[in-house]
């Protein structure tokens, strides 16, 4: 009952948000005061699996570098990943089962977007979360007074909700309207409910886009202010006041946290119960396939070829890579020399047996473990091997993580590399439109452009042109 932060079976937590239970019976739960993400295992041990608890947004390793700014919904994908709504990050992230945090959409400023995730979309305070059956994300975006979905290409649109005006309003996608959406659950048919908080109702989305009220009744047309209240009934007859999130049981009921009136309560609403992902799906032994072939890549174990990358030593399987890269297929085939080598030399300008490493580790197990200060050679190293999907997150990485203390160095080692244009333009960009902003923050960085007059030519004719 103590606040605070520690891990064990004497745990504690500051202001835990909500939670989910995972394919193993572990219930995750986001600890939005601490600013991380904490596991209680079946035996009740508690661990943390993302965030270092400082207040920040940074993608990367969840133990050691991930950071968050009050994680507020959690749920848990056929994968095993957890998806969470950093809330004041203004997006929405993903734990994999290895325990990599990735941003799966929002840039981190706050704003109403739709488009790709981590690109363009903007999402702002974002709340309860929950996965539907395709594996798309569902998003109760608060301040934006609408629901988004995310699919699990990153792509980010609105289902219900104008995202500039709250309010109350049955009807269509184009014309409902809510007020301050703060949960959401998805039962088995698709429909998604709302837990429309400052309506102090509870809203039914289906998939033909058609929104109804459930439970409790807002002024039509007004902001729901006149109809809180504390009452049992059928549908508009009850009450509700600020209900903040939802569940459905596996008899269809809708389990709502009526927040104001401090208690539980039950709508009989004869859903179809929702899928239950169980731990021995295939989806699901996907993520231990992906742990097994990374265990393969760090042992070396029957090993067939050896790549030679700044006289580093870096073992390898001919049909691991040829399964997953068309480079690699053509490299190890017909016609070209190393098909009969056993020891490649990788001489190409700019790539580092950091980078390659880290190609190696996405093409064995997918994982997309990126550090900062390898994401601009990334870019061009993916470019090289043809390696699409891990270049375009890289590059999301890049317009999603650029600060005032990084940009300069960004700009200086894509200055230096071949096949980076794209990059360098964009990073260009930013310090032109941030100069000053660098010069109070990160004055000792503008040091890195005495030995490249041309970079600060650029940025002035850049300033020049915006």
């Amino acid at each position: 009952g103590q606040s605070g932060y520690k891990d064990g079976k004497h745990s504690e937590f500051d202001g835990p948000g909500e939670v989910a239970v995972d394919g193993d019976g572990n219930i995750i739960v986001s600890d939005y005061s601490n600013n991380c993400v904490r596991k209680i295992s079946p035996q009740g041990l508690v661990s943390t699996l993302a965030g270092t608890g400082q207040q920040d947004y940074q993608d990367g390793d969840g133990a050691t570098a991930a950071q968050f700014n009050r994680p507020h919904g959690v749920a848990v994908d056929g994968d095993g990943n957890i998806i969470v709504s950093d809330y004041s990050n203004n997006c929405v992230r993903k734990i994999s089962p290895q325990g990599l945090v990735s941003t799966l959409a929002g840039t981190g400023q706050r704003g109403y977007q739709d488009g790709d995730g981590a690109i363009a979309a903007q999402f702002y305070r974002p709340e309860g979360v929950a996965v539907d059956g395709d594996g798309n994300v569902i998003v109760a975006d608060r301040m934006n007074h609408c629901i988004r979905k995310v699919t699990p290409q990153g792509v980010v649109s609105t289902v219900a909700g104008t995202g500039r005006k709250r309010g109350y309003k049955d009807g269509g996608v184009l014309e409902a309207l809510f007020n301050c959406p703060i949960d959401v659950a998805v039962d088995g048919d698709g429909n998604i409910i709302v837990a429309d908080a400052n309506n102090h109702c509870i809203r039914k989305l289906t998939p033909q886009g058609v929104v109804s009220t459930l439970a409790g009744a807002a002024q039509v047309n007004g902001y729901g202010g006149a109809m809180l209240g504390y009452r049992n009934g059928e549908g508009l007859d009850a009450r509700f006041s600020s209900p903040d999130g939802v569940a459905i049981d596996q008899q269809g009921n809708i389990i709502v946290c009526d927040r104001e009136n401090h208690c539980i309560r039950v709508v009989a609403a004869r859903l179809t119960p929702p899928r239950i992902s169980q731990p021995n799906q295939p989806a699901h032994e996907s993520a231990f396939l992906a742990a097994d072939y990374h265990k393969g890549l760090e042992s070396s174990d029957f090993h067939d070829v050896t790549f030679v990358v700044d006289n580093e030593r870096i073992p390898a399987h001919r049909f691991v890579l040829a399964s997953r890269c068309e480079y690699f297929r053509s490299m190890f085939g017909e016609g070209f020399q190393e098909r009969g080598s056993n020891e490649v030399k990788v001489s190409d300008k700019g790539i580092s047996a950091a980078a390659f490493k880290a190609l190696l580790k996405y093409l064995y197990a997918g994982c997309m473990e990126v550090e900062d200060g390898l994401l601009v050679e990334m870019v061009k190293v993916c470019d090289q091997y043809q390696v699409v999907h891990l270049r375009d997150h890289c590059m999301r990485r890049l317009n999603a993580d650029i600060t005032e203390h990084n940009a300069i160095g960004w700009l200086v080692q894509a200055h230096a590399l071949q096949g980076v244009e794209m990059v360098k333009q964009d990073v260009v960009t930013y310090v032109a439109r941030n100069y000053r902003k660098i010069g109070r923050r990160a004055k000792s960085t503008l040091a890195l452009l005495d030995e490249h007059p041309s970079l600060v030519k650029e940025i002035l004719d850049r300033q020049v042109t915006m």
